[in-house]
């Protein structure tokens, strides 16, 4: 039937694993849940499921072939319970935008394996652009591992697509906590083109250390209008899953 269903969060469970156990998409999950962050999911939070169009056979998913985007080496920071916070950048060298970009990030220790599916926290990656992902893997974990990544899902934007506004971060102003742990990020976001308004705008926000690894994720939803000469402030925090944070870095996306 079209009822939704109910799911309550697990410990070590991501939204690509959720979407995949009910046959549905992760951007569905989150239409059906506005309110939740994928990158913060709380044990025991009860999400909507929409019901899938129609009934998936799991054994053989129709995946379309990913367009050649670049990994780098996957970072992994331990936790002190003994699980590990997982990152990696996506690199988009080709001369079109891909989008729903998706990577099972593994790990790997003795003989155990353990996978889990991540998502950039924007929709897009633009022509010769980057966004991170990042997942978290529960303990217990093996005391040596290594970390590796398959890129699952990255599709070509089509050209006459009209669902993404042009918009940038300006006046970004990060101040670093003395400790390293975290960061205070501001700034704004400025469309950059044509007479639209803009309903959805997310910014992503990225910590790294000082060689360059991704320490953590974050994502932040607008309230209100993007209107074309008129900016939208933005006000997060980002928190280091491992180390000090040496820089942030901020996209912007927006939708009429």
């Amino acid at each position: 039937t079209s009822t939704p269903r109910t799911h309550v969060i697990k410990t070590g469970e991501d939204l690509g694993g959720i979407a995949y156990q009910y046959g549905v998409t992760v951007s569905a999950i989150m239409e059906a849940n506005p309110e939740i962050d994928p990158y913060i999911l709380t044990v025991g939070t009860a999400l909507v499921i929409p019901a899938a169009i129609e009934k998936v056979d799991k054994e053989n998913l129709p995946i379309p072939t990913p367009v050649a985007v670049q990994m780098e080496q996957p970072y992994c920071a331990r936790t002190e319970d003994g699980g590990a916070w997982c990152f990696l950048m996506v690199n988009n060298p080709l001369e079109t935008a891909v989008e729903n970009v998706s990577v099972r990030l593994q790990i790997t220790g003795g003989d155990q394996q353990f996978e889990q599916t991540a998502v950039t926290p924007l929709n897009l990656i633009p022509a010769g652009g980057a966004l991170p992902v990042g997942t978290f893997f529960a303990a217990p974990l093996p005391e040596t591992f290594q970390a590796g990544a398959v890129l699952v899902a990255a599709l070509p934007r089509a050209v006459d697509d009209q669902r993404y506004l042009p918009v940038e971060v300006q006046d970004l102003q990060v101040t670093l906590h003395e400790s390293g742990e975290s960061a205070a990020v501001k700034g704004k976001v400025v469309l950059t083109g044509g007479e639209a308004e803009g309903s959805q705008v997310w910014v992503a926000l990225a910590a790294f250390d000082r060689s360059g690894s991704v320490i953590g994720i974050r994502r932040w939803e607008g309230q209100g209008m993007l209107n074309s000469g008129v900016s939208l402030d933005f006000n997060q925090i980002i928190y280091s899953s491992g180390g000090a944070i040496d820089r942030v870095m901020a996209w912007a996306e927006a939708r009429p």
